[in-house]
């Protein structure tokens, strides 16, 4: 008896160390709100109007934009409440949900859509 006693005890005590997602890890989830956290997810792309190609790389917490001319640049991750941000005071992308913006000096602001 005791020893069935000490296996139930054993085994309520290993499932209830069991928690998904762990405390403090959920999975950054792109375009929702929600600031991507350390190790990321999924490589995300958005296709501008303009046909900059952005891609959000959440493990190095940063996006690459290609521009027309071939011309790469990284955009360093910002905080941002309603979405994601990328950028400095120069470029600047936003994106939430399917949808983004892309701003470059200059010109106005670009509509720019999740790449399927």
């Amino acid at each position: 008896m005791r020893r069935l006693t000490a296996i139930a005890l054993s085994a309520a005590l290993v499932a209830g160390c069991a928690v998904y997602p762990p405390t403090g890890t959920a999975p950054p989830r792109v375009g929702t709100g929600t600031f991507l956290g350390p190790g990321g997810g999924p490589e995300v792309s958005y296709v501008c109007e303009d046909l900059t190609t952005i891609v959000i790389r959440p493990w190095e917490h940063a996006a690459v934009a290609t521009l027309n001319s071939g011309l790469e640049l990284r955009l360093a991750q910002q905080p941002y409440g309603p979405g994601n941000r990328f950028g400095d005071r120069n470029y600047d992308f936003r994106s939430s949900g399917n949808a983004g913006l892309w701003t470059v000096p200059q010109r106005s602001p670009v509509p720019c859509r999740l790449k399927p």
